[in-house]
This record gives structure tokens, sequence and C-alpha cells, in this order.
């Protein structure tokens, strides 16, 4: 690290991996010294493109000037740098734990030097694979030696503000895996980024992002594990598959150890009697999701619907229909003549009578 600033017109190195080219060196100048949004920069004419963010700005001597953050799209090298003096020492950095950043700790401290979660954001953004949004991605987690406190894998999306994004990840390896996204506008100091993060939001504790973005410009998207954990995990970006999350149509209404369940949006039907207008019956769809498969007739499946007819007044309910979901296909199940009998208090199915009751 060099401890004081480089000279005006002094030759300059930027490394990083613009648009996913991985290991990437250009060649530029000091141009001058800048306040950008009130903070120090280092303005320096090296090319560099979306995906540089977080590279080393290096001397003749290889000694750190600087790290990029970011450039004006609309002048040709009009690129910045936070000086090597704004960055704390890196000495403690490597040798204990730094928990990967959340989004409450993406924040410039009070003295506008860049704390370890940042300094950590920035090498860790440099490892981003650049992604095409709509295509899946097989992951592999095999630990190695590293300073975060969870193994991580990091894609980097171009995104536009008011695109609707959807991502999800899913393991059959039975990893336990969180998603965060964020925009890259905190590596360049801003104190309010956008992002979100999931843990289990999806089937099977899956993790489910699914947001409106509200900004223009990269979108980082990371897949973390405990730290330790082996085995691959899947990114699903835009098509989430069935089995790893629902559609948003199908709202969470209950969840326990065993299994979890959702109900249906939009076919929901409700009726009031125009004899008794307090009389009110819901016919709904209920998806519940088995974490452990049962076997019906020799086959196994974790994946069924219901459709009940419940009378919200009386508080009974009248099952008309069963599907279960076989290997890709569904098969609807003869349910027979069916009464409507009493729902008891205190159960999943007043829990689902409540739930199609306060719909619509």
């Amino acid at each position: 690290m060099r401890s004081k600033e480089p000279e005006l017109g002094e030759k300059i190195w930027a490394y990083g991996s613009p648009l996913g080219l991985q290991n990437t060196v250009t060649i530029g100048n000091v141009s001058g010294f800048r306040e950008v949004n009130k903070q120090e920069r280092i303005q320096i004419s090296a090319p560099i493109s979306q995906g540089s963010s977080g590279g080393p700005v290096v001397d003749e001597n290889g000694l750190v000037v600087g790290v990029v953050v970011s450039t004006y799209q609309e002048g040709q090298n009009l690129n910045f740098s936070v000086p090597s003096y704004k960055l704390p020492p890196l000495d403690s950095v490597s040798s204990k734990s730094i928990k990967f950043p959340q989004l409450s700790d993406l924040n410039y401290s009070d003295d506008d030097d860049l704390s370890e979660t940042q300094i950590m954001g920035f090498f860790v953004a440099m490892q981003a694979q650049e992604a095409i949004y709509g295509e899946s991605y097989l992951g592999v987690f095999n630990p190695k030696q590293n300073e975060l406190e969870r193994e991580i894998a990091v894609y980097s999306f171009d995104g536009r503000a008011g695109d609707h994004v959807e991502f999800a990840s899913s393991s059959e390896d039975g990893i336990d895996t969180n998603l965060v996204l964020i925009d890259e506008s905190w590596l360049a100091g801003d104190k309010n980024p956008t992002g979100t993060a999931d843990e289990d939001s999806g089937l099977g504790k899956n993790p489910v992002i699914r947001t409106t973005l509200v900004r223009d410009g990269k979108y980082y998207v990371t897949v973390s594990a405990p730290k330790g954990t082996r085995g691959r995990y899947i990114l699903h970006t835009k098509y989430i598959p069935d089995d790893v999350a629902l559609d948003s149509r199908w709202i969470p209404i209950s969840k326990n150890d065993e299994s979890e369940e959702y109900i249906d949006s939009e076919s929901i039907q409700i009726q009031r009697s125009y004899s008794n207008y307090s009389d009110r019956k819901a016919t709904v769809w209920i998806y519940s999701y088995s974490y452990i498969p049962e076997a019906y007739d020799g086959k196994e499946s974790n994946r069924s619907m219901f459709k009940y007819e419940f009378n919200c007044s009386k508080q009974t309910s009248l099952l008309e229909n069963i599907s279960r979901r076989y290997n890709d296909s569904w098969e609807s199940l003869y349910v027979g003549y069916q009464t409507h009998k009493a729902v008891t208090p205190g159960t999943k199915g007043e829990n689902w009578l409540n739930s199609a009751s306060s719909m619509k």
C-alpha cells in the first residue's frame, strides 16, 4: 500500500475483470484529484468498464495507490479510484474472519475511510462471474482458505430501473444457501444502496428473491453457505422451477418442521348466500409441500394440491379434489362422495379456512 498520493501525470496500471474478462490490465496516468459526491477520488485515464470496480490501481513499483470505484460513461477514460491512504490497514483483515457484507453494513464511516467490510466487498466483487439474466448456473462449494465467514459465489448482472427480476438457488446435495442482491452503488460510496436478501422463502427452504430494480447499472447476486460447506448448487434466474419456488400467485399460509402450505390467490372464489348475507363460502386451492416424500400406491410424492370449499361462517370444509405430483406430472385422484365437516379449532385446517376467509 502506498501511504501518500501519487503525482499528477504519474503512470499507473489498473487491474480488474471488466465485463467478466478476468485478470485484465490497462495502463494510464493520474489525471487529477477530484471530489466526487463529497469524497476524495483520484482521477485516472486507464480504461475501465463495468466489472473493474474493486480492482487495484498500482504505480510502477507495484504499490497500490487506489481502488477502482466508478467511471463517467458520458466521457472517455474519466475514471476514479479511492486513494490508498483512505483505506484502513489491511494487516488485521487477513488475520481474522470478516463477515460478508450485509445491507446494513454497506455504508461509510464518519471519517470517510472505508470499513473492513467494504474492503472485503471490493475483493469479492472482483471475483464476480459475468452472468446472463435468464440462464441457470451450476456451482460447487469446495472450501478453501479464505477470511470470510461463509462460502460465497458471486454473479454480476446488468439491470435497468423498473425491471422485475427473480432469483432462486437450490441444491440436490442439501446445501443450505442464502441469496443477496445488491447494486454496485455502494462500491462508489452510496450510503443508501438498494438490495434485498432471502434465506428460505421458497419450497424446502430454498432462498428466493423477487423484486423490481430501482436503478440502472450492475447488480451483484451472491450465493452463500456456512463456512466449510461442500457440494453443488444451482442459481436460477428469471425462470424458477416450481419444485424450487412457486409462482408469486401462491401465498404462504403455514409452515412447520414437516411441511409448508400455500394458497392460490388468483383462483379463489367467494360466494355469499342471497338469503343469509353473512353465510360466506370460499373455494380455494391449497398447495402442500412435505419435506419427506410419502408413498401412495407404491409411488412417492411430496407435493399435493387440495381444492376445498370452506364455509367461513359455519366453520366447515368440503374436500372437492386432490392432485399429487409424481415425477414430472400431476395426477388427479378420485375423492368419492364428501360432505361438509366441522373444522377442528387449533389445527392446520382452521388456519387454511381463516386464510381463505380473509382473502378478497
